[in-house]
């Protein structure tokens, strides 16, 4: 007598070796976006209960169109010499056994209409200019940056952001909720904050901070304004990327991020032109112990510290980004982080910076652009 269990348990595997041949590029446990723009995790293929079922379901005739669904939903892996069941893909939250509310700060879900948006830009291009540590960065070079003026006597540019859409500009909650100035509106395509031959202002239409956001913990330090008008891209106005690929979602652990901006902080600024730094991912538990009583939650992202800094910080709400692979083989500046608490100094002993770890909060961001 046939044991169909263990019958089907090899057909399981046969089925998925012809079908994936997978090559190392990221760790179990990260976040995803299944093939059909679903938010999800990268599990172990057998966790995934959804697809394991479907695979004994369809023995060996599984449709053609279900097995390219399978080799685009992989995100771990390794070569048919040594196939194991703990190869993993993406799997939809809704396919496994992990809670959404354990996985996502918020438990909306995706919006395919602000997802369809993002993936729609010609996002996180520059101008491929070299620049030296330290150096100003060169017109247009980081094109997303945005400036947010205030109502201020002196020092009016308090906080920075940078561009995501034809109308959005994302930026940190504290810049914008019970903030001692009330914010005017946004230049785009700024570079000498002295003068403002090639920036552009824009008025805000609505100012949406995160519902969650906590002032004491800085937790779901995050805010997005919706300009007044479109913004017409140009060569020294483009949005950056986020990350909505599943290539984008693979971070090494030792990744090197980049931050860009004016050196703003909400008592003044550092720098007329804009600078550049590149600071190393650090583990959240170096944050924590260095931010006595302030625990770092995986909302947040640790990067920074240390001495010897050899370029200037960017700005209180401006972005955390590095040059990422995006979509196949194409390469575009992904935005990561929002800078929320502490950050880089210029040539001294300096804290690490605290930034909203973007990867957890796509729903709510693609809810808010739709």
């Amino acid at each position: 007598m046939i044991d169909m269990r263990s019958y089907k348990h090899r057909y399981f595997f046969e089925v998925i070796g012809v079908l994936i041949t997978l090559s190392s590029i990221a760790n179990a446990e990260q976040s995803c976006f299944t093939p059909s723009g679903l938010y999800g995790n990268c599990v172990p293929i057998r966790s995934c209960v959804k697809v394991v079922n479907e695979l004994l379901r369809f023995g060996k005739n599984a449709p053609q169109s279900y097995r390219e669904q399978l080799i685009q939903s992989q995100c771990t892996g390794s070569t048919l010499e040594n196939f194991s069941d703990n190869i993993s893909i993406c799997c939809a939250f809704t396919d496994n056994s992990i809670s959404i509310s354990e996985r996502l700060t918020d438990s909306g879900g995706i919006n395919q209409r602000g997802l369809d948006l993002l993936h729609s830009l010609k996002c996180g291009i520059k101008k491929f200019i070299r620049i030296a540590g330290g150096t100003p960065v060169p017109l247009g070079n980081y094109p997303w940056l945005a400036l947010l003026r205030y109502e201020a006597n002196t020092n009016p540019f308090k906080c920075g952001g940078s561009l995501i859409t034809h109308r959005h500009v994302i930026t940190a909650a504290h810049c914008v909720v019970k903030f001692q100035f009330n914010i005017v509106d946004v230049r785009l395509g700024e570079h000498d904050i002295n003068t403002d031959s090639s920036s552009k202002s824009y008025g805000i239409e609505k100012i949406t901070a995160h519902p969650d956001y906590d002032s004491n913990t800085y937790l779901n330090d995050l805010a997005i304004i919706t300009l007044d008008r479109t913004v017409n891209f140009n060569k020294h106005i483009k949005p950056i990327c986020l990350p909505i690929t599943p290539s984008s979602l693979v971070i090494a652990r030792d990744q090197e991020y980049i931050i860009a901006g004016w050196g703003i902080t909400e008592n003044g600024t550092t720098s007329p032109i804009p600078l550049k730094a590149n600071v190393p991912h650090r583990d959240n538990d170096y944050c924590t112990q260095i931010y006595r009583g302030l625990e770092i939650a995986r909302q947040q992202i640790c990067v920074g510290g240390g001495s010897n800094i050899e370029t200037c910080a960017g700005d209180s709400g401006g972005p955390l980004f590095f040059n990422a692979n995006y979509r196949g083989t194409i390469t575009r500046y992904v935005q990561y982080g929002v800078a929320s608490l502490g950050g880089v100094g210029c040539g001294r002993v300096t804290y690490p910076g605290i930034f909203t770890n973007l990867k957890e909060f796509i729903p709510w961001i693609t809810n808010v652009i739709a």
